[in-house]
């Protein structure tokens, strides 16, 4: 018999659930991240961020470009064979989806919603105003426990020893069907005080992996990166 996790990995025995130790909460939880990457203090005074990040599938380049505004924008745009192939902007009042190129306006209120929801540099500062948030189970992420918190179609993992975010998984509707996309996050590096994670792994139907090669803090991003 083989088991195989929520996100289609395989493993060696099938899944037990875990009891959340006491005194572990949501609100625990992103606090232990927050402070892990850096503290509160030093993630308020970020504005924007701006990040680059190197990827290839089949022999060809991919180029991950990301910016985050904490005015609620952000723009994440997978680049390669010379245009955009796929991401999401939004400028906190409208959203753009761009595929393969053409870029399109989404006019579907909830997923404006999902879109913009997330449109901050450290969602956890967004999340920690949810009262409702708690955790959601745990998770065995790359062979050590990891906290979720679930908000909407998305569940967000914390690793219980590090307390940085190990992975985030969506469930998003495809030709009426759903299919969940997980991206990992490994490897973080110092930024001006502040813990990114330079190895991002994809899950979408195929995985693809992303060394980050420059994260920039307050600098580099302008509001017309968002229109």
């Amino acid at each position: 018999v083989m088991y195989f996790d929520r996100f289609g990995n395989k493993v060696d025995k099938p899944i037990i659930k875990k009891e959340i130790p006491k005194g572990v909460t949501a609100k625990s939880v992103l606090e232990n991240y927050i402070n892990a990457i850096g503290g509160e203090k030093a993630i308020k005074d970020v504005k924007t961020t701006f990040s680059t990040a190197k990827g290839e599938i089949q022999g060809q380049e991919l180029a991950l470009v990301t910016k985050y505004s904490s005015a609620n924008k952000m723009s994440f745009i997978l680049s390669g064979m010379g245009m955009e192939l796929g991401g999401v902007k939004t400028n906190g009042k409208k959203a753009f989806e761009i595929q393969q190129g053409q870029k399109k306006e989404v006019t579907d209120a909830e997923k404006m919603n999902r879109i913009t929801e997330v449109a901050y540099p450290f969602v956890e500062l967004e999340l920690l105003k949810n009262k409702d948030l708690t955790i959601s189970g745990i998770e065995t992420i790359n062979g050590s426990d990891a906290y979720g918190i679930k908000v909407g179609k998305t569940t967000y993992l914390y690793d219980a020893k590090s307390g940085l975010k190990v992975a985030e998984s969506k469930d998003v509707e495809q030709g009426g069907q759903t299919a969940t996309q997980t991206m990992y996050f490994n490897d973080y590096k110092e930024v001006k005080g502040i813990k990114f994670p330079y190895n991002i792994v994809m899950n979408v139907g195929m995985e693809l992996e992303f060394i980050t090669q420059e994260v920039k803090i307050n600098e580099g991003v302008t509001d017309a990166d968002f229109e």
